[in-house]
């Protein structure tokens, strides 16, 4: 349980943002950047989600410590990427427009 709720803070930073900053979140959501057919968010929450679920399953069947161990290295790799996220759309649709 502990390994799902540290690798679910990204998430909760992201639900954050969502609502205390909606422009923030703007470019992963609407643009014409497309990955797979689908728009760039929708990957990106199926990343966050499959990071909680993994670091839950090994935390719940394989080993407690294995767990938080990986929650705890995906941790700062979430965050990253909920920061740095829409800046890194940004400049891909920036650069592919020049």
């Amino acid at each position: 349980m502990v390994a799902a709720v540290i690798a679910g803070l990204p998430l909760l930073l992201l639900l954050f943002l969502a609502v205390v900053a909606p422009a923030f979140n703007a470019p992963p959501s609407d643009g014409p950047l497309v990955v797979a057919g689908m728009l760039p968010a929708v990957p990106f929450a199926i990343v966050l989600v499959g990071m909680v679920v993994i670091a839950g399953s090994l935390s719940r069947f394989v080993n407690p410590v294995l767990g938080v161990v990986v929650a705890a290295i995906w941790l700062p790799l979430g965050l990253f990427a909920v920061i740095l996220g829409p800046a890194l759309v940004l400049v891909v649709v920036n650069l592919a427009g020049s």
